[in-house]
């Protein structure tokens, strides 16, 4: 596993990677709910066969 900071230039890399299902983003709706600093975000990292999947 590995833990990183999540700072405001991670996260359009966040949401290509794990995209919101909603027309907001929700890594950029929970960084503001932060205060805009930088934050721990717990993201799974996926595997070759993540995307696969349904």
């Amino acid at each position: 596993m590995r833990i990183t900071t999540c700072r405001a230039e991670d996260l359009h890399p966040l949401e290509e990677a794990l995209p919101s299902s909603s027309a907001v983003s929700y890594h950029l709706q929970r960084y503001a709910r932060l205060g805009y600093r930088p934050a721990v975000f717990l993201v799974k990292e996926l595997g070759p066969h993540d995307h696969d999947r349904p």
